[in-house]
């Protein structure tokens, strides 16, 4: 599996967040920020987009990018946002907003892997939009690390599928346990943290309409 990592930041979290991912899915594999403009992945058969979520809203850079790039078609593709919302409506509805049907319809993985707040680093509005948030004077670390080895174990496990299928089923099972492993047996498109065990309130923040990440 050649896989890369694209990435929209918004202060950094989520391209710290995606660098967690690509050790989770493979040694060397890269992480590109759109900040320095749109990646070329041709190399690549695996691609993994990630997002901030600010605001209850996906990084425009991001939307651009998913939507324009005809260098994601045939990859084998996951996606994932970060923000601070533990509602699973929420989560969903931000992960929709973030990437085209198409891109979604095809993942083999889909992850909300939380985020964080650093307060000290905001101005007076974005402290506003953030006061939900724990103690709107306090930072807050919400990052899921668990998530985070999940979705790499998920990745990982469909670039064996086709190859090797017991294989793809015994990596998900060391990292999720047997539930994992159905995932992969049974092909889902979709990955949800929480449904798999892989969300907790000691990782989750409360919700906020500003998410940062």
């Amino acid at each position: 599996m050649r896989a890369a990592i694209v990435v929209a930041s918004m202060r950094g979290t989520t391209a710290e967040v995606a660098c967690r991912v690509a050790e989770a899915i493979a040694d060397d594999v890269p992480v590109f920020d759109l900040v320095d403009g749109p990646p070329v992945v041709s190399a690549f058969d695996t691609v993994v987009l990630g997002t901030a979520i600010y605001r209850g809203q996906p990084m425009a850079s991001m939307r651009r990018y998913a939507a324009s790039t005809t260098d994601l078609v045939g990859k084998r593709i996951a996606l994932f946002v970060c923000g601070m919302s533990r509602d699973p409506v929420t989560r969903e509805a931000e992960l929709a907003a973030a990437y085209p049907g198409a891109l979604l319809d095809v993942a083999v993985a889909r992850g909300f892997l939380g985020g964080r707040v650093q307060t000290t680093s905001l101005n007076a509005l974005e402290r506003l939009a953030v006061s939900g948030v724990a103690q709107a004077s306090q930072d807050v670390d919400a990052i899921d690390d668990h998530a985070i080895g999940a979705f790499g174990a998920i990745v990982r496990a469909s670039a064996m599928w086709a190859s090797d299928a017991t294989a793809a089923a015994l990596e998900v099972t060391r990292t999720l346990g047997p539930q994992g492993a159905r995932l992969v047996s049974e092909q889902r498109s979709a990955f949800d943290p929480s449904a798999l065990g892989c969300s907790s309130d000691v990782n989750a923040a409360s919700h906020t309409a500003g998410s940062l990440g």
